[in-house]
């Protein structure tokens, strides 16, 4: 459905990012990173790998760490002026990493410290002949910052999700499982383009949509229920996310008053998002209206986050958050109201923050659906 980069698109996207790297590593007086994180990794390389690590340094050298699985399609994207590609037999990449240290005179290196196991880390620190530096982040807040081919892969993969979720709405039977629905939406997602490793699902109708991450059950969808789903797709590794609530059938004014609370926390919070705001005041933009409302103790989650490489990312908007929005980041604007035994409601757009104002990814409609 939708083309996907070219090989040297992704080369030339690779050098900048390895460019930048290098740089930060040189401001910081660390001579290089290594990466191990699926996600991490895939930023650099633009491929999905399930084992391996990638080594920068601060001179700018490149070194990407697979097995045989893995050798064939990453040797076509790695670039020959800025990154060396090795074939490692699995279990022994970080062995080999040391002799690469080594060999680039590497006396200190970030390691991402907080996506490894302390087991992993005591593996590295006996392994290693270098100073181990807690990375505190460093790639995950340039991933934050979004540019135009990142930014792009979101709004196509957001297009899939929305077509997705509408073909599915016009599916949806009373008597249906949510289940069943979950499978509907899933192959929709699949057929329209999304990745295979679509991130869990949720499908939750009349007093399961109460619980916001309820898992998927064999509850069969009745008439006066709210059907409340919220998923995203992937395409080229980036995330989208969406929340619809529908009624089926019909809403009760209960409902309708529940909807349109959440729905005026929705449209008031995006209109307050810019540029230099923080994650708190965000947050506290739709609480208050909700709150007001007399249903702020049923709103018991953050506003939003961001999205990108992974579905929950940097930066966050809740009430504790003291990030600042930043030019380029990607985040969700996902008020909710629970009723505890009788139903929720969430609506959630995904919204981009430009130099110049926002952008809302999502075009699906967010007024009460009847379906």
């Amino acid at each position: 459905m939708y083309a996907a980069d070219s090989i040297i698109d992704r080369q030339d996207n690779m050098i900048e990012k390895v460019e930048k790297i290098a740089s930060k590593l040189k401001a910081f007086g660390i001579d290089a990173i290594v990466l191990h994180s699926a996600e991490n990794r895939r930023y650099i390389t633009g491929l999905k790998t399930s084992s391996g690590a990638v080594l920068i340094t601060a001179e700018g050298k490149c070194a990407c760490i697979t097995d045989f699985r893995y050798i064939e399609v990453l040797s076509k994207k790695a670039y020959d002026n800025i990154c060396s590609v090795y074939e490692v037999p699995q279990g022994m990449e970080d062995e080999f990493i040391g002799e690469l240290l080594k060999r680039y005179h590497c006396k200190s290196v970030y390691i991402e410290h907080f996506r490894i196991s302390a087991q992993h880390y005591n593996i590295l620190k006996s392994t290693w002949k270098a100073e181990l530096v807690e990375s505190n982040g460093m790639i995950e807040s340039m991933r934050a910052i979004k540019d135009a081919r990142e930014l792009e892969y979101i709004r196509v993969s957001q297009q899939i999700a929305e077509h997705s979720l509408d073909q599915t709405f016009k599916d949806v039977q009373v008597g249906m499982t949510e289940k069943e629905v979950e499978a509907l939406l899933t192959w929709n997602l699949l057929k329209n383009g999304s990745e295979n490793g679509i991130f869990g699902i949720v499908v939750a109708s009349g007093p399961n949509s109460s619980m916001p991450h309820a898992l998927p059950s064999g509850r069969r969808i009745d008439k006066g229920d709210f059907l409340l789903i919220d998923f995203g797709a992937i395409y080229n590794g980036y995330y989208s996310d969406i929340t619809r609530t529908a009624a089926v059938g019909y809403a009760t004014e209960e409902m309708k008053k529940v909807y349109d609370v959440v729905h005026k926390a929705n449209c008031e919070a995006i209109a307050a998002l810019g540029k230099g705001c923080c994650g708190s005041e965000m947050d506290r933009a739709a609480r208050d209206i909700i709150t007001q409302s007399g249903y702020g103790e049923y709103f018991g989650h953050g506003l939003g986050h961001g999205v990108g490489l992974e579905i929950h990312e940097s930066p966050r908007l809740s009430k504790g958050s003291k990030e600042i929005i930043q030019a380029g980041n990607v985040i969700t604007v996902e008020p909710g109201i629970y009723l505890p035994g009788k139903f929720g409601v969430r609506i959630e757009d995904l919204i981009y923050i430009g130099e110049d104002g926002i952008e809302n990814l999502t075009s699906m409609t967010k007024e009460l659906t009847i379906i």
